[in-house]
C-alpha cells in the first residue's frame, strides 16, 4: 500500500504505470527481508517438514533428517515421505481444479442462453478436470 500511495499521490502515477512502483518495491522489500533476517533454527524446520511435508526445495532439511538418529527410528514412514516430491501431481491438481472451475462458469453461461450443446462440451470438460484433479490429488496426497 505504501508504494502504491508514493506512486499515486506523490507521484501522481495513474494506472497502470504506477504498479511499476507498487510491484518493484514490494519486491525489493520482501528479497531485503529474506536476506537480513536470521533463518529459522534448524530443529523448528526439521519440525516443520516432518509435520507438513512441502514440495520443493527442502532438499538440505531433507538430508539432515535422514542423518539424524530419529529418522532412523521413526520407521519406514518417514522414508517414504522423505522420497521423491510430488509437486509434479501438485500442480497438476492445481491446473485441473483451475480447468474444471471455469468449465463450469462456461457451462452456465452457455445454459443461461440456451446453448445446450456447448454447455454439454463443458460439463464433459469439467468432469474430465475432477477426474484428473481427483487422480493427481491422490498421488500427491493432498487431502491424506
Amino acid at each position: 500500500f505504501v508504494f502504491y500511495a508514493i506512486a499515486h499521490w506523490g507521484l501522481g502515477w495513474q494506472h497502470p504505470n504506477s504498479y511499476f512502483l507498487t510491484v518493484g518495491g514490494t519486491t525489493l522489500v520482501w528479497v531485503l527481508a529474506t536476506f537480513l533476517t536470521k533463518p529459522e533454527p534448524a530443529p523448528l524446520l526439521q519440525a516443520f517438514y516432518q509435520r507438513i511435508q512441502p514440495a520443493g526445495a527442502w532438499g538440505p532439511v531433507k538430508k539432515a533428517l535422514r542423518a539424524s538418529p530419529q529418522a532412523a527410528s521413526a520407521g519406514p514412514a518417514a522414508a517414504t515421505a522423505q522420497g521423491s516430491s510430488s509437486l509434479g501431481f501438485t500442480l497438476l491438481a492445481w491446473l485441473s481444479a483451475v480447468s474444471m472451475a471455469y468449465s463450469l462458469l462456461f457451462a452456465t453461461g452457455k445454459l443461461i442462453f440456451g446453448q445446450y450443446g456447448a454447455a454439454g462440451g463443458y460439463v464433459a470438460a469439467a468432469l474430465l478436470a475432477f477426474i484428473i484433479l481427483r487422480l493427481a490429488a491422490d498421488r500427491a496426497r493432498l487431502f491424506a
